[in-house]
């Protein structure tokens, strides 16, 4: 309930701050030889962001959709400026843009998973794109692009193939399937969009 997931937030924003301070090169310097130091600053800068992630998370399911983009820009931030690690910096910007959408802005949601896309790049990680053409879809679902929307959950679909089924994967495989028996039930189609539907569900 909501005053769980309240004091969730409060110790994820004490953990937050707390690795702040230990992501300092001055702090790791204190506990760490010289050569472990620069390791231990970008495992102290992921694991700050990935904080950060699961507050934007909670936050949304909270309904507080402005302070939950706030989040997800602090996840961007990190893993653009600090790290400079494409994927996480890539799966920061489709979260972004779930909760731009959340607030109802469609258009600045849409150019961020555009943005997303372009940072992963044509040979980048599939499952992040995957994830990405997901939310990116039911963007356009709300938008009543319908085509636009089944061809997202397919371009998803057709990117997770091959992959290793790992929970995370038939997650967002599943959710795929439900968005395109979505589109496939707004257009009219029920029979198999509830069929498309049944197969989320075994996933």
């Amino acid at each position: 309930d909501n005053a769980e997931l309240n004091s969730a937030l409060q110790t994820l924003e004490e953990a937050a701050s707390l690795y702040a301070v230990l992501a300092r090169p001055e702090a790791v310097a204190v506990t760490h030889v010289q050569g472990q130091a620069p390791e231990v600053v970008r495992d102290r800068l992921r694991r700050r962001a990935e904080l950060f992630r699961l507050k934007g998370w909670i936050l949304l399911r909270l309904g507080r959709g402005e302070s939950a983009q706030a989040a997800f820009t602090q996840v961007v931030s990190i893993y653009e400026k600090g790290l400079q690690e494409a994927v996480g910096a890539a799966t920061g910007q489709t979260a972004l843009a779930a909760a731009l959408l959340n607030t109802g802005d469609t258009a600045r949601a849409l150019k961020t998973t555009a943005a997303a896309t372009a940072r992963l790049g044509p040979q980048g990680d599939r499952g992040a794109h995957a994830g990405n053409y997901l939310v990116q879809g039911w963007i356009r679902f709300t938008r009543g692009e319908f085509a636009k929307a089944y061809g997202n959950a397919n371009l998803g679909l057709s990117l997770m193939q091959g992959t290793t089924d790992t929970k995370t994967h038939q997650r967002v495989k599943g959710r795929l399937h439900a968005l395109a028996s979505s589109v496939l039930d707004g257009a009219g189609l029920a029979a198999d969009a509830a069929s498309r539907a049944s197969y989320a569900l075994k996933l």
